[in-house]
């Protein structure tokens, strides 16, 4: 009589434990030679690559979350503390205002422009040995620049800048003095630690630029005809007629021949020959008229302003340096 199977060892139990423990399941199948060896072999590989991917999957996740959750808590705890170093910060550096020696800037300050000379003049409230400067340069003309620096001595400064070699037009002056201007020990080791500045004239941007206070003041210089005339500037025909526009705005005198002369909206206009052979051409024009006539030996003083094109009466076009003139003697 065939001997009873028990429950364990039949087929359908080995593929339960297949599907709910692949070890147990494995075990069984090879124990009671479910199956040929083949088929085992497969379920084998199969059910075991499942198992070990379940079982190391859970782990992987399960670390990475307890992973996630410490880095979670170090980064809460680092911005705490940060938070609360940025806090102690604060306070510090508020402490430290809070102690800064306050001192009320005064100044009361004079530009004027007189006799070519820019002068400066003031009153101020800062310590003896601190130095004030001025700057003064020609708006069109940035070859023309000069500064200089001036003491405070008993409260007061002054000082000048001569500018009498600069040409006509706009001049502007800046006033102004820094922390770096200031007598070494005057009023603690260093700005914005020991002291601070306040007033009505106290530069905003005195902590970026330094510039305690500054002031600017604008003149329009202008020549009468004599200075004019003084520091008008000869040169040869030749240099002015190969390149007119390079010499614009010089001021210039030339002597010669009127060729022809007339008179249009307000202005006289003239041909003037400063040469003997009638080929060293210019074009003069001037402001309101005069008693000038043909053949009249003239000098003119003006300005260069470029050159005028004309067709002349045998057709020829014909380029020549013009001239705005200011006088005509």
């Amino acid at each position: 009589m065939e001997e009873k199977k028990k429950f364990y060892q039949k087929l359908w139990f080995a593929w339960v434990m297949l599907i709910l423990f692949a070890p147990v399941g494995i075990f069984f199948m090879w124990k009671y030679k479910h199956h040929g060896t083949i088929l085992r072999s497969i379920a084998t590989i199969v059910f075991g690559i499942g198992f070990l991917i379940t079982a190391f999957g859970e782990n992987t996740e399960t670390t990475d979350a307890e992973n996630d959750n410490a880095s979670s808590e170090e980064t809460e705890e680092s911005n705490g503390e940060q938070q609360v170093n940025a806090t102690v910060d604060e306070a510090e550096e508020q402490e430290e205002q809070d102690n800064l020696e306050e001192i009320t800037f005064e100044i009361d300050e004079s530009i004027t422009f007189e006799d070519d000379k820019v002068i400066v003049s003031g009153t101020t409230n800062l310590a003896d040995g601190a130095i004030v400067t001025l700057e003064v340069s020609h708006i069109e003309d940035f070859e023309y620049m000069d500064d200089a620096a001036f003491e405070v001595k008993d409260g007061q400064f002054n000082g000048e800048i001569d500018v009498s070699e600069y040409p006509e037009g706009e001049i502007h002056a800046f006033l102004g003095t820094a922390v770096f201007d200031l007598p070494d020990g005057a009023y603690g080791d260093e700005y914005g630690k020991d002291y601070v500045f306040v007033g009505d004239k106290v530069n905003s941007n005195i902590e970026t630029d330094f510039l305690i206070y500054t002031a600017t003041a604008d003149f329009e210089k202008t020549l009468s005809l004599e200075e004019k005339k003084a520091n008008a500037k000869t040169m040869e025909y030749g240099q002015l007629e190969k390149n007119p526009d390079r010499h614009k705005g010089e001021y210039v005198t030339f002597t010669g021949e009127i060729l022809e002369i007339g008179e249009d909206s307000g202005y006289t206009i003239m041909r003037i020959a400063v040469d003997d052979w009638y080929e060293d051409i210019l074009w003069v024009e001037q402001e309101g008229y005069n008693d000038f006539i043909s053949g009249d030996i003239v000098t003119i003083y003006g300005e260069v302003f470029g050159s005028v094109s004309y067709t002349s009466q045998a057709g020829w076009d014909i380029t020549i340096p013009g001239i705005m003139a200011d006088i005509v003697e």
